[in-house]
């Protein structure tokens, strides 16, 4: 199924998720109506009451939540906006992360954080949303949590920001994911494991060689490319995808509220 087709389909699932929730409320609603208005059991009337009230005050958290969506989204844009030095390419890096989310099921959030910190330790943008990309890929390849995808941004970030590779990021942040990253380096710098962990010892292992073992998915990565793809048809993928595009369906419904538009 195409990229397009896939999105209309999560989009159609989404709408029936909330629209399923309005029937059920006015299930709700009108049989505590007929409740009243027939002499039903004050039992089973205050039993619709209850479950009103559940219903009203799982509608208030929604409204809240698509609040908070909103403008967590708007601030995202402002804070690329700096990172960038144009209001336009802020909005297209994050219109483009939405993309990102909403074809893998993964948040928003985590990418954007990842991404900031790599700018902001002086990485370009356009490199920054490669890596971005080549993450996704392997985190779908082996099926990591969305937790776990963040942390797997922390380590590259902090690999970023230390300028050389060390064992803590590599073995015990990267390595313990499943991810082969000793043998993609010792492939690339043209060593063996044994002597790749004594120059790593020395600080001989820069950032810049980790960085683009990544973004360029080689050695033994490059069977992860297109992997965030195939995480997205499997069931896991599936319902994250859904869950998902009902969210950004949310906050699009408050987002001219939270930014104060009319």
């Amino acid at each position: 199924m195409s990229l397009r087709l896939r999105l209309r389909a999560d989009d159609a699932q989404a709408r029936r998720v909330v629209d399923g929730f309005k029937r059920h409320t006015e299930r709700t609603l009108g049989s505590i109506g007929s409740g009243f208005k027939f002499g039903v059991g004050f039992t089973a009337a205050a039993a619709g009451f209850r479950g009103t009230l559940n219903l009203v005050h799982a509608a208030i958290q929604q409204v809240k939540d698509g609040i908070g969506d909103a403008a967590e989204f708007a601030l995202l844009e402002m804070r690329f906006a700096r990172l960038t030095g144009s209001m336009a390419r802020g909005v297209a890096v994050v219109a483009e992360l939405r993309e990102e989310s909403l074809r893998t099921g993964r948040g928003i959030k985590g990418m954007a954080d990842n991404v900031t910190k790599l700018i902001a330790n002086g990485m370009a943008v356009e490199e920054a949303m490669q890596l971005n990309r080549a993450l996704l890929d392997i985190g779908g390849g082996i099926g990591l949590t969305q937790s776990q995808m963040d942390l797997l941004g922390v380590a590259i970030s902090q690999v970023a920001a230390k300028g050389v590779a060390s064992m803590e990021e590599l073995r015990q942040q990267i390595a313990e994911k499943g991810i082969p990253i000793f043998d993609a380096l010792a492939q690339k710098l043209n060593v063996t494991k044994g002597e790749l962990i004594d120059m790593i010892s020395k600080g001989e292992v820069g950032s810049r060689e980790v960085i683009e073992v990544f973004k360029n998915l080689e050695g033994p990565l490059a069977g992860f490319k297109g992997a965030a793809a195939d995480f997205a048809d499997t069931t896991a993928g599936g319902f994250a995808r859904i869950a998902t595009r009902a969210r950004d369906l949310r906050r699009q419904l408050f987002q001219d509220f939270a930014v104060g538009r009319q």
